[in-house]
């Protein structure tokens, strides 16, 4: 008997730790201001969720910045995020890539503008493409669907 206690014991604590997601999750547990955890470069992000289905997204990294605005909706596994299309010239970036390909015959950057004769390239309208995150214990994380250029960069936000 006492050995099948301990036997249960073991797995309730095996299975407890390796919850990875809140399942069931609730609309009103992503509302509200998340911001970004410290990196090893000097970065800052805040992602406000709305109650009205709404989220905005603002970013400054070195002397780069962007934002993004679009709509959410929560599903059994968390909370999917997609931008609105942008109606300002700036350089675009999906969410998530945290590595930025140079070219280095020409000095510029591999990234698509919002628009054809765009020439402003110091901001840069960041693209929610069925962008999935869920919450693990206060942190709201990123679920990426690719290999990220640097694992060791991972998006995860807090409440403040």
């Amino acid at each position: 008997m006492l050995r099948n206690t301990i036997c249960l014991l073991i797995l309730t604590l095996i299975f407890s730790c390796t919850a990875n997601r809140q399942e069931n999750v609730k609309e009103s547990d992503f509302i509200g201001s998340w911001h970004s955890i410290k990196r090893d470069i000097p970065y800052g992000a805040t992602l406000q969720i709305n109650k009205d289905k709404s989220f905005q997204f603002e970013f400054g990294a070195c002397m780069l910045q962007g934002n993004s605005i679009g709509e959410w909706f929560v599903n059994d596994k968390g909370i999917i995020l997609n931008s609105k299309k942008a109606d300002t010239c700036t350089l675009t970036e999906e969410f998530g890539n945290n590595c930025t390909v140079v070219k280095f015959d020409t000095l510029s950057l591999d990234n698509p503008k919002t628009k054809r004769d765009c020439v402003r390239d110091d901001i840069y309208f960041i693209i929610f493409n069925n962008s999935r995150f869920y919450i693990r214990n206060d942190s709201l994380i990123f679920e990426s669907k690719k290999k990220n250029l640097c694992p060791e960069i991972k998006d995860i936000f807090v409440k403040k």
